[in-house]
């Protein structure tokens, strides 16, 4: 009984080997840019290549590694991108070492169900193309349970000095029934077509209060228990002093589960 009891701990922790998600304590950071730092591994970034006509285009998309070899990106920004130009010409980024980036190659992409169909704003699985990497451990993720509502953290990357960086904003819970009541008032232009979310999160940087608009991909993290889990992932539109919408990663959680024929032990 001893020896199964202490089996299914190490199960738990470790999947063929390797850390099930990244549960060492990041030290305390100070709010903003927070430059090229390890911290946050799990962070990364997608240039997305594409092609419109003869003219190819160059992007740069948020990127959230959420299981060994799986990241998680906004859906609208990648379903543009052709399955042969994955592997030659997209890339994922990633900051695992003090001013150190490191990249590989994209094997593929799986869009959530609802898109086109229901939203532009939802996720999708984007396949990596690396072998294991002890520094590159997925973020964790919420059990049903998990108090979504403190201790929230925006993390992602900005080009403030024209560099890609890491950026952490304090931010503070704001009611569903608010949140909506906000976007009603001010008219946003995507609210009566196909890029309102089905499932979000709202929030505000509280110690920003300028006006400002977000892209897609930040990573709304909380730290509750010392571990940083996800929470949220972004979508573009305003922020900072306004409140921003965050899609809700638990309800998503199956699907990934079921696309990655992996079984959830988080």
């Amino acid at each position: 009984m001893v020896f199964v009891v202490f089996y299914l701990l190490i199960l738990q922790i470790y999947v063929n080997g390797e850390p099930s998600c990244y549960e060492t304590k990041t030290p305390d950071v100070t709010e903003g840019n927070i430059g090229e730092t390890k911290h946050f591994p799990w962070l990364g970034v997608l240039r997305v290549h594409s092609h419109d006509g003869p003219t190819m285009k160059i992007g740069l998309t948020g990127l959230v590694l959420i299981k060994h070899n799986y990241g998680v990106a906004n859906a609208h920004d990648v379903a543009g991108v052709h399955k042969s130009d994955l592997a030659r010409e997209t890339r994922a980024m990633f900051i695992l070492k003090d001013g150190e980036s490191w990249s590989c190659a994209v094997r593929d992409k799986h869009l959530h169900p609802e898109y086109e169909y229901i939203t532009y704003n939802t996720i999708a699985l984007i396949e990596l193309d690396y072998e294991f990497n002890d520094d590159l451990i997925p973020i964790c993720t919420p059990n049903i349970n998990y108090n979504t509502k403190n201790q929230l953290y925006a993390v992602g990357f900005v080009d403030d000095n024209k560099l890609l960086e890491k950026a952490i904003y304090n931010i503070e819970y704001v009611n569903r029934d608010l949140c909506d009541d906000f976007y009603n008032r001010v008219g946003f232009k995507y609210e009566d077509s196909f890029y309102k979310p089905t499932t979000y999160h709202c929030g505000v940087a509280k110690n920003n209060k300028k006006n400002c608009m977000w892209d897609n991909g930040m990573v709304l993290a909380s730290n509750t228990t010392g571990t940083w889990v996800l929470i949220g992932f972004s979508i573009k539109g305003p922020g900072c002093s306004a409140p921003i919408r965050f899609l809700d990663m638990l309800s998503y959680l199956p699907w990934i589960e079921t696309s990655t024929d992996q079984v959830n032990i988080y």
